[in-house]
């Protein structure tokens, strides 16, 4: 393949794009050959392809190149790829390359060819003795690639970046800036003026920052000194327009320049890696051994202003390369009704933290490989819990202070929470700090004179540059302080916050906003809604539904599915359990169970801005005090109770909804009515959670109704909806779905002793739960099947029960007073009720009167054909069923019952049998 003598100069991966056992493609470059190799793993499954399947099978190199061809005296330096198969490459002479290749040769294209991207196509008709004589080579050192966005970035040895647009598609290639180091140099000291502009150069590496990140800034540059250079190549707030500059926007100093720091300042910086708002950088202590540096605000997303953390570690050897390994990303769920709510970059780490794990690193050196975990804040405290062997202890109380009560108490439910074996001792430590140091509620009052908002405990004041941006500027002016993430943010320098001490204060409310006290609740309280909200994330506000359309055939068969994939929902559920549980357990903590009794002098912390009279009653303050202070508990204690009843509803939702899709969710939605259908289509799980208790119920029944269509039992799917939603689905919903299967059953039942044996069972069913079910149609489904017996005894207790203090009779003797409203709607109940049997009276009295049908002409030869339908009775049975309902009804000891009889045989004129009615009242 190559010649022994032939060193390889760079080899890289490319995401395969061939067969399926070409996984992927190898590229070797040497200074005489590029060679591009077919890898292929073995024994992995269909459809799983990722570089981390290796470790799942062997790797497999196939034996012949598929593609060659000569680098024609070119060295090339680095290789990169594209998510869509394009490789790049740089060379030594300033050019960027790119191999092109095809399954097969055309007419007038090779199979495989070499593209320079940095010469003319007319450069030809130059001679090659004036391009050696008058051009001066900057070899392309790195190439970055924004797949997000489809943009490709160059670094050249003497700091030159050039930017190219890869096209909408990312097929496309045009080159649309180019900035020099010198003048990166110029706008950063135009920007930070007080700092030695030495600190700006050389840049040792670039890195994109992708549309998950930020929308406006799009690359980032790090220096040797590890100062950090945010630009931007579109105008801000364009989040789809496509790069025409590329213009610096803000300077971020590194740790230890602020004048106050203590902290040691980066210096040699050869090798940096960004990925996702962490910075590391190799940093040269000598020849023998490197500093790593790792720089990150992730900790503290919401905090101002702006902090970052930062810690070293020595490395052996000299680092040669840094690499992120990717790991598993959140999915969103994005369907109509939150499409526009979603935003398009991804929440912080500490927001995402209870799904993600720890992000790792590898740096590879002389030495060999090295793998770091960049710890999330659960991490930190976990450590901190294990270490101090508890819930206490000054290092956990700083973690709350640093971190700020409420997003320390989210973090901290994380571990309180857990139901592994493994974290017992751990969680059991978390909930004893969670409540230590969770705080308690306060009541604010207003100040007699609002907070300056410029002061705060900011180490290291920003410079402002004074040198204005030309007007009609899409850039903001760079007089402003700013950091690069989401929104508009300005071109500006800063120092990261030293994070040792306490954090910022939030400034103090203005008198105009304060009309009187104010309950704030504590850190327990909003860590519990923080940690909530965090894992149901955007499925809360997403539709139930999305619509499928597959293709059978010719025709086009739309399909209705759940939003949110099985997998997700078990996620999900398994974090909401775990949070349901912890609340169970500690119901009674607004009281502060774990921590000591809140003292008068506590009281008074807990009180912000309470006016201290300079003379009078301080018993009477203290009582005042005592008082506010239990109030606040009290409204924080209400507040925990309805989001306990919240967590549990949405658990028992989510179980259902997981339910569903255990069986055949398309075939269930398509067993509902129409209109349940259409509901669906625009229902979000916060509706169902909260107020849809018809279409939860519909669900339930549409997927009992598929067991019993299916003749299977329902006894175990009724058992384990009791035990997933008990609030959807009840005893007594259990009881009719048990009616229900025996009233469907009996249907297919020949043998008239089992049949009605079955009825009678499905009737007593039904008469536990009488004042709850659907009267009419279970009574239109007994005459359907001829059991007027049950249509009878049902409406009778269900009358029964409705009105089981005989209201409704007592309202009707004593005139019908119209003040009496309970009297009243007892009295329409029972009649209600009755109206079932009377119905069922005169459907039989119609039937046995109706003329018999003719038998209609045939319209083929062969044996004659129903006409009519084959359970319709005739007159005789029609007046035999009848004259039994008539002597069943006659039975009845409610007197309002006989009443209504009476009236109804009046009124259907058989005052002949009205004659034969012995009267027992």
């Amino acid at each position: 393949m190559f010649s022994r003598k032939q060193s390889l100069i760079h080899v890289d991966f490319i995401l395969g794009i061939f067969q399926p056992h070409v996984r992927h493609l190898l590229v070797l470059a040497t200074p005489v050959d590029i060679v591009i190799l077919g890898l292929s793993y073995t024994n992995l499954q269909t459809g799983s392809g990722v570089l981390n399947d290796s470790m799942c099978g062997g790797m497999q190199l196939l034996p012949d190149p598929l593609y060659s061809l000569p680098t024609d005296n070119t060295y090339l330096l680095t290789i990169t790829s594209t998510d869509n198969g394009r490789i790049f490459l740089a060379g030594k002479d300033g050019c960027l390359y790119e191999v092109a290749y095809q399954a097969e040769a055309g007419w007038f294209s090779q199979r495989c060819r070499k593209i320079n991207h940095s010469k003319s196509s007319l450069s030809f008709l130059v001679p090659s003795l004036l391009q050696f004589t008058f051009s001066e080579d900057d070899p392309i050192v790195q190439i970055a690639v924004d797949n997000s966005r489809n943009i490709l970035y160059t670094r050249s040895e003497k700091g030159v970046i050039q930017v190219y647009d890869l096209g909408h598609d990312g097929q496309g290639m045009n080159r649309v800036a180019s900035v020099s180091q010198n003048s990166i140099v110029s706008a950063a000291g135009n920007i930070a003026r007080t700092i030695d502009r030495s600190v700006f150069k050389p840049i040792v590496q670039i890195a994109v920052i992708e549309n998950s990140e930020s929308l406006d800034c799009q690359l980032l540059a790090v220096t040797h000194a590890g100062v950090r250079l945010y630009f931007s190549t579109c105008p801000f707030r364009q989040p789809l327009a496509r790069p025409n500059s590329l213009i610096l926007v803000h300077v971020r100093l590194p740790p230890g320049f602020s004048a106050s720091s203590t902290v040691e300042k980066p210096s040699k910086v050869h090798k940096a890696l960004y990925s996702k708002g962490i910075l590391l950088m190799a940093a040269s202590e000598n020849e023998d051994n490197d500093i790593l540096w790792c720089v990150n605000h992730d900790t503290f997303p919401f905090q101002k202003p702006m902090m970052e953390t930062q810690m070293t570690t020595r490395v052996d050897g000299h680092s040669w390369a840094l690499s992120a390994i990717d790991d598993l990303k959140v999915d969103k769920i994005i369907t109509p009704l939150n499409k526009d709510h979603i935003p398009i970059t991804d929440s912080p780490v500490v927001v995402q933290q209870h799904m993600l794990p720890p992000k790792k690193f590898v740096l590879l050196s002389a030495q060999g490989s090295l793998m770091f975990h960049k710890l999330r804040p659960v991490d930190q405290l976990r450590h901190l819990l294990v270490s101090n062997v508890g819930g206490d202890g000054e290092e956990i109380e700083r973690f709350f202070k640093l971190h700020q009560e409420d997003q320390a108490c989210a973090t901290c439910l994380i571990l309180a929470c857990s139901t592994a074996a493994c974290d017992r001792e751990v969680s059991a430590w978390a909930t004893r700090a969670f409540f230590r140091y969770g705080g308690e509620a306060q009541m604010r009052f207003p100040t007699a004179l609002p907070t300056p908002s410029n002061v705060g405990p900011i180490l290291g004041s920003p410079v402002y540059s004074s040198s204005p941006v030309p007007s009609g500027s899409p850039y903001p002016n760079p007089s402003f302080l700013g950091t690069p993430s989401q929104g508009v943010h300005p071109p500006a320098m800063s120092t990261p916050v030293c994070t040792v001490g306490n954090p910022a204060a939030p400034p103090a409310p203005s008198m105009s906003c304060m009309t009187g006290p104010e309950i704030v609740y504590s850190g327990k309280h909003n860590g519990i809604c923080i940690y909530f909200s965090r894992i149901m994330g955007n499925i809360w506000d997403a539709s139930l539904v999305v619509e499928r359309v597959f293709k059978s055939g010719n025709r086009e068969i739309t399909a209705i599915e759940s939003s949110v994939p099985s997998q997700l929902l078990e996620s999900v559920l398994q974090e909401l359990k775990g949070l349901q549980e912890f609340l169970d357990r500690n119901s009674q903590f607004a009281g502060g169970p774990l921590g000591n009794p809140s003292t008068t002098a506590k009281v008074q912390q807990r009180l912000i801005g309470f006016m201290r009279p300079e003379n009078g009653n301080t018993q009477q303050m203290q009582q005042e005090l005592q008082r506010k202070f239990h109030e606040a508990q009290l409204s924080e204690k209400v507040s925990l109770q309805a989001i306990q009843q919240l967590v549990r509803k949405s658990y028992q939702a989510l179980a259902l909804w997981r339910l569903l899709c255990e069986h055949q969710f398309t075939v269930i939605v398509g067993e509902l009515q129409k209109e349940f259908q259409e509901q669906l289509k625009i229902t979000t799980f916060k509706d169902l959670v909260i107020r849809d208790k018809e279409l939860t119920g519909a669900l339930i029944a549409s997927l009992i109704n598929c067991y019993i269509r299916d003749n299977a039992a329902v006894d175990g799917i009724s058992l384990h909806l009791q035990d997933i939603c008990p609030l959807l689905y009840s005893t007594d919903d259990a009881v009719c779905s048990k009616a229900n299967e025996l009233l469907q059953r009996s249907r297919q039942v020949q043998n008239k002793v089992e049949k009605e044996k079955m009825l009678r069972e499905s009737l007593k069913e039904y008469q536990k739960i009488s004042n709850q079910v659907d009267l009419s149609n279970v009574c239109a489904q007994y005459r359907q099947v001829r059991f007027y017996e049950g249509v009878v005894e049902l409406s009778l207790t269900a009358a029964e029960k409705k009105d089981p203090q005989g209201l409704g009779l007592h309202f009707y003797k004593h005139g019908e007073p119209e003040e009496d409203i309970v009297g009243l709607q007892a009295f329409q109940e029972r009649l209600n009720s009755y109206k079932c049997i009377t119905d069922t009276l005169q459907e039989l009295v119609n039937q046995s009167k109706a003329a018999p049908q003719s038998p209609s002409v045939p319209k083929k030869p062969g044996p004659p054909v129903l006409s009519s339908d084959p359970n319709m009775l005739s007159n005789e049975e029609a007046g035999h069923h009848f004259e039994q309902m008539l002597k069943l009804s006659q039975r009845s000891k409610d007197e309002l019952f006989s009443i209504a009889l009476y009236n109804w045989l009046i009124q259907a004129d058989l005052a002949d049998k009205l004659l034969q009615v012995k009267d027992i009242f």
